[in-house]
């Protein structure tokens, strides 16, 4: 009788769970519906960041196939176009990329040089592997015609 009993109980107990299982189930369905749509969202946004990124991921790897490493000193590209010691570089700091890559910048100040050179330095910089691209350029004119000073803000890729 008493085995009964406990059988009773033991049914009874399991029914309440397996009702309670059941409606946490279904009151909890939107919550985990809105959930998964935010983790949906959250993939697709990542999926189109990477897109955007691609165009730089395919640059990084011809540099690595290329075997560049490190770009030349652009006070040693200017001491071949312009006057001895009118050209003056200032690295900046480095700032870490993807993959041990990073960005350099460095501050390149030009005295006394005459301009109509500046296209061609500009150019033979952004040959190199990895090339050096200009970002800002501020020139103060002189007196003299078509001469002055130049600051230029060159940016490259390097791996230390």
């Amino acid at each position: 009788m008493d085995s009964d009993r406990l059988l009773r109980w033991l049914a009874l107990a399991l029914a309440v769970a397996a009702l309670a299982w059941t409606l946490d189930t279904a009151l909890s369905a939107p919550r985990r519906r809105a959930r998964l749509d935010r983790k949906t969202d959250a993939i697709r946004a990542l999926h189109r960041l990477a897109a955007t990124r691609a165009p730089d991921r395919a640059w990084i790897d011809a540099l690595e196939a290329s075997g560049a490493r490190t770009p030349p000193p652009l006070d040693r590209l200017a001491a071949g176009r312009f006057p001895d010691g009118a050209a003056t570089a200032a690295p900046r700091t480095a700032v870490p990329l993807a993959d041990g890559w990073q960005r350099r910048e460095t501050l390149l100040t030009l005295t006394a040089i005459p301009y109509a050179d500046l296209p061609a330095f500009c150019d033979e910089a952004a040959r190199q592997r990895p090339p050096w691209r200009l970002v800002e350029a501020d020139l103060r004119p002189s007196s003299t015609p078509a001469t002055g000073d130049a600051v230029l803000l060159f940016e490259s890729l390097e791996k230390p």
